[in-house]
């Protein structure tokens, strides 16, 4: 069939010519300048429709021309029309308008589509947001949360449709201080990120990110109040700002209220209403020390208002100063030398102080020593997982104060780390003394520790308060500590013992075990993070796997049960156990439920008689044995040659541990003893020590105040079953810790000797 000089064919073969040619411009077009896909699907709908319009169109004109040759007559009475119709239905004018037409439809339908395409892309745009963030909250990644957030703009925060999510990652709080006007920033607790403005006080619906985070206020004419801050805590309280030029420009204020002390050791203490209080934002340093020495702090009595005593028996002021003197010989802390600190360290803690030193100066100051209660109000150890990691626990040294950022909930800081801190009250032999020095494990920020009163220590330090009278008689009571005499105490009889046995079995079941993460970059070892079914619920096991570079498969491997400090960690950073990989052992790090990873409301690892204390015992020992039965699973891991180390809570719970589980070679209890808490029978340490046979080394120091070396310490050594002469009691001159060099050389010796040298 003709069209107009034209066949059917041509027709069709000259439309998809030009149609190909129009599909590609869309396609370059898409790829290039950001059309949205869907243009070209639409521009091939466009087509398909566009061809039965032109068939049509060409048909028409074809039988218009074929009419005109056979009726002259007529076409001349119509000349005027059909010449007119001639005229417009011409192949240049039907393309003309053809394209004019695709074209005003093409601008319509691709501005719709773009228009509608945009829509849905941010639609969808803010679905994924929403999905992620919902992710980051349930993973408790607030930071990362707040700043994704952040980043979305104003209009994410006003859109009512995302108020859900917006609870999720942020909390709304009152945020008033003393005066008015201060302005408020708020960054994460590290300040690695930009501060973001919040307002001008006083607010009352101030929104802040949720977990711990940092707010700074400032105000023309006062100190700066840098602090941290938790989501769940109540924030209604009004912060005091300190003009610059006020004498207690160094001190920040800690509202009162009736106090818990937070401190493990120290949980069976009665709760004291305490009013508000100052304390020193600082610790006390060296220079500001010398001002009391030069001033003739050690020559006038009224200054030393408690009576010394020494192991029983009354001491003169006069014996008392003769011991009071530095590495020379002269007047001063133990630290010193030649009456003087080292060049250079003006505005570092004063250390190497007895607890009368310290109390002398904080009267010749004209304030006091904090209590227990006021110290520990104050460091707000419940912050203890982001206060740690920004504290001086280098083992390096001392360090400027200040320094470490590491700010408590009112604005201190070196609270933790750096300098221990003498506070007020007597203990069960000692003044306590708190917040750990840069010598120290971090859990000892946590934990309530004290000392001999005449102890001068090269980290002990001190930071002043100013209370008032009521204060010291509501909270300066002494503090005593649980005691039990182990050794005139019965075990339990071997028949209930094996019914214990029974209550710490579990069922042989598939692993499951999945690799969720692994980190190659470390030059001395391979960090896997692992899942795994646990022994109990429905709950998956985590463990840290830290497989060796530096020797050959399959490796020996190190069981590791950490201090306390890992019930207040969100994940495992610095521990005692790096030296273990290092000397070519693999060290498997069980998440034992309620730590790092897996933190739930477990607040304590103090014992105490309840059911659900015994059955967490129980899940513990479940979810080492877990990581024991994966360690077998791996070819490159030598599970018959297999150490259990602890510190601190877990040397302890390691007399326990070890005896239960009989896959254990060895093990090495750092710093750890019996524990005066009772817990039921069959979850006391002190009911399985005697069952315990395998080798074992325990490193103690002499004046570890959590396991006293005569009530606990020892008492633990002796009952071990193990043979006398497969184990061993080393005890270092120090408090709770001994010396690293000494940590390391013996427990490397004891593996060597009891596992096997390893192989490289």
């Amino acid at each position: 069939m003709k069209l107009g000089g034209r066949s059917v064919w041509q027709v069709l073969g000259l439309y998809l010519a030009g149609g190909w040619v129009l599909l590609q411009v869309v396609d370059v077009l898409v790829d290039n300048v950001g059309l949205p896909p869907r243009v070209f699907t639409l521009a091939l709908a466009l087509l398909a429709v566009g061809f039965p319009i032109a068939l049509i169109t060409a048909v028409v004109q074809g039988a218009v021309r074929d009419s005109g040759g056979s009726d002259e007559a007529a076409g001349r009475v119509a000349r005027g029309s059909s010449g007119t119709a001639r005229s417009l239905f011409t192949w240049r004018n039907l393309g003309l308008g053809a394209l004019l037409a695709s074209a005003l439809w093409g601008v319509v339908a691709i501005g719709w589509m773009i228009r509608s395409g945009g829509a849905a892309e941010r639609l969808e745009e803010r679905t994924r947001l929403v999905d992620e963030l919902e992710t980051l909250a349930e993973l408790r990644l607030w930071d990362s949360a707040w700043a994704m957030a952040r980043g979305a703009g104003p209009e994410f925060w006003a859109d009512s449709t995302q108020a859900e999510v917006v609870r999720s990652i942020s909390r709304v709080t009152p945020v008033r201080t003393d005066p008015p006007g201060a302005t408020v920033f708020v960054n994460t607790y590290a300040a690695d990120a930009t501060w973001d403005l919040v307002g001008t006080t006083p607010m009352d619906s101030a929104r802040l990110p949720r977990g711990v985070t940092r707010l700074r206020l400032e105000l023309e004419g006062y100190a700066p109040l840098e602090f941290g801050t938790l989501w769940w805590l109540p924030s209604d309280s009004t912060y005091r700002l300190v003009p610059t030029d006020a004498d207690s420009a160094d001190m920040v204020w800690v509202p009162g209220g009736e106090h818990v002390i937070g401190s493990p050791g120290l949980e069976h203490v009665e709760p004291a209403t305490i009013s508000g209080f100052w304390i020193d934002r600082l610790e006390v340093t060296n220079r500001e020390f010398k001002r009391f020495i030069e001033a003739g702090g050690y020559d006038e009595p009224t200054y030393w208002t408690e009576p010394f005593s020494r192991d029983g028996r009354p001491v003169s002021f006069e014996e008392a100063m003769a011991l009071f003197t530095d590495r020379t010989g002269r007047t001063g802390p133990a630290t010193w030398e030649a009456g003087d600190y080292p060049d250079g360290e003006d505005d570092y803690p004063v250390t190497g102080l007895s607890w009368y030193e310290a109390n002398a100066y904080a009267h010749w100051a004209g304030k006091r020593l904090p209590t227990v209660y006021h110290w520990n109000r104050a460091a707000g150890t419940y912050l203890s997982s982001h206060v740690v990691p920004h504290s001086n626990f280098s083992g390096d040294g001392p360090s400027l104060v200040g320094e470490y950022d590491g700010v408590g909930p009112y604005g201190t800081l070196d609270m933790g780390g750096n300098a221990r801190e003498w506070c007020w009250n007597e203990g069960s032999g000692g003044r306590f003394i708190l917040g750990g020095g840069w010598n120290d494990a971090p859990y000892m920020f946590n934990d309530g520790y004290e000392q001999r009163a005449w102890d001068r220590s090269v980290t002990n330090g001190l930071r002043l308060a100013a209370y008032d009278e009521e204060d010291l008689l509501a909270a300066s009571m002494p503090i005593e500590r649980p005691h039990r005499d182990f050794l005139a105490e019965e075990p339990v009889s071997d028949e209930t013992y094996q019914v214990f046995l029974g209550m710490y079995a579990y069922d042989a079941a598939p692993l499951n075990a999945v690799v969720e993460a692994r980190d190659t970059t470390p030059d001395d070892w391979t960090r896997e993070l692992i899942s795994y079914d646990a022994a109990y619920g429905e709950e998956r096991g985590l463990a840290h796997l830290f497989v060796p570079k530096n020797a050959k498969p399959p490796f020996q491997a190190v069981v590791y049960f950490p201090g306390s400090n890992a019930i207040f960690e969100d994940e495992l950073t610095r521990w005692t156990g790096e030296f273990l990989v290092k000397d070519g052992r693999a060290v498997i790090v069980p998440v034992y439920k309620g730590v790092y990873e897996r933190r739930d409301d477990l607040d304590t690892d103090m014992p105490n008689e309840s059911v659900a204390y015994r059955d967490r015992v129980i899940q513990w020992y479940r979810d080492m044995g877990r990581a024991i039965d994966y360690l077998e699973a791996r070819e490159d891991i030598d599970a018959d040659r297999l150490a259990y180390f602890g510190v601190s809570w877990g040397g302890r719970m390691g007399v326990l541990m070890t005896a239960v589980e009989p896959r254990f070679d060895a093990a090495v209890f750092y710093v750890a003893g019996l524990k005066f808490q009772r817990a039921l029978p069959e979850a006391d340490p002190f009911n399985h020590v005697t069952r315990l046979e395998i080798p074992v080394l325990m490193l103690n120091g002499r004046y570890d105040m959590f396991f006293p070396l005569d009530t606990s310490q020892k008492p633990m050594y002796q009952l071990l079953g193990t043979p006398e002469e497969h184990k061993r009691h080393v005890v270092a001159e120090g408090g709770h810790d001994v010396p690293r060099s000494l940590l390391i050389r013996e427990t490397l010796d004891w593996l060597d000797t009891y596992l096997g040298p390893v192989e490289r």
